[in-house]
């Protein structure tokens, strides 16, 4: 079965408003009549009727139909309001799977607020930014996150042509990959690399060029993305066994930390525990497979 990636990319061509033929979702997708009936029954099977029509030059059209039985999706007045505030919260999602369907679910919320309550609205919303210095770009890159999400979903290895961060050349090498990752403004691709041997993680916004091959892989029986990352600070993933890491603050450094609650309030580990002595030191306690980004 087709999973959620997948399906929303069908959705956005399958929209209600106009469908898609198999010549469009061919050139979408790249896949074949054989594939478009496979999922269609799995679509179905989920309660997402796809509805076939004939066109007037002959060509079959299939779209969405809503399910039957389901009562109209409404929202409260604080409900859209909630989501309304929140656009800028979202920008991280550009070029992802769900951003044209987000932008039109946004577009509908906006229409039903109407434009006194959106002026109101708008006006409430200056007051509130939200940044995300360093975060990357992934306008462009589009088509290569479709690959990649396709080549997870049908367990294809991907050929990517990767740019490093280190020495700024490009290399093309193949890839199977097991997940994407978002952290800090980032979207990151992890994927058994056959270049390296080993897991790893790729930017997605240094990922130039994407595709799909025929051959299969089989990603390891035990495999969990959030497993993967739990020994380490963000993105970087390690095989070997948890360590205890300790790093204590001494008194004097207190005044540059606002006394430890820059640490003590702050949550950088699901392992964390802090301990503050009674003589103004404090101590943070992690569990780590790997010590990238811990500076020891």
């Amino acid at each position: 079965m087709a999973d959620a990636a997948r399906f929303a990319l069908y959705g956005r061509l399958l929209s209600p408003e106009g469908g898609a033929t198999l010549k469009d979702l061919h050139g979408e997708l790249g896949v074949s009549k054989k594939a478009f009936r496979r999922d269609l029954e799995a679509m179905e099977r989920v309660g997402l009727p796809v509805l076939c029509e004939a066109g007037c030059r002959g060509e079959t059209t299939w779209r969405l139909a809503t399910p039957e039985g389901l009562p109209p999706l409404t929202f409260a007045w604080d409900e859209a309001t909630a989501l309304h505030l929140s656009r800028p919260l979202l920008g991280s999602l550009h070029s992802t799977f769900v951003w044209e369907a987000l932008g039109r679910a946004l577009a509908k919320v906006r229409a039903h607020l109407g434009e006194p309550a959106l002026a109101y609205l708008n006006g409430l919303s200056g007051g509130f930014l939200a940044t995300a210095p360093g975060a990357a770009d992934l306008a462009d890159r589009g088509p290569a996150l479709d690959a990649v999400m396709l080549g997870r979903e049908e367990r294809r290895v991907t050929a990517i042509l990767y740019r490093s961060g280190s020495t700024g050349e490009a290399d093309r090498f193949a890839v199977e990959p097991l997940g994407l990752v978002w952290h800090r403004g980032r979207l990151y691709l992890h994927a058994h690399s056959r270049k390296h041997g080993e897991q790893r993680t790729f930017r997605v916004d240094r990922i130039e060029e994407a595709e799909t091959t025929p051959e299969r892989f089989e990603p390891p029986a035990d495999f969990d993305l959030r497993i993967a990352h739990a020994g380490s600070f963000g993105v970087w993933h390690s095989d070997g066994p948890a360590r205890m890491v300790r790093v204590q603050f001494a008194p004097s450094a207190a005044p540059y930390v606002a006394a430890g609650r820059y640490v003590a309030a702050g949550r950088w580990h699901d392992s964390q525990t802090v301990d503050v002595l009674p003589d103004g030191s404090f101590t943070l306690r992690v569990e780590l497979g790997t010590f990238e980004k811990v500076g020891v």
